[in-house]
């Protein structure tokens, strides 16, 4: 009834919260990788 599409209405803006969260919390990560140094498999010692 009318509280079902308030639910869901409710439901659906927690879920885009949480995806633009998860969204920047990707980017950060992705920044991390790409702030790694990179080191010629060459030079590794095993």
């Amino acid at each position: 009834m009318a509280t079902d599409g308030l639910h869901e209405n409710e439901t659906l803006a927690s879920l885009k919260s949480e995806a633009e969260s998860l969204k920047g919390k990707l980017e950060e990560e992705r920044a991390k990788l790409h702030d790694v140094e990179h080191i010629p498999a060459s030079s590794w010692e095993l």
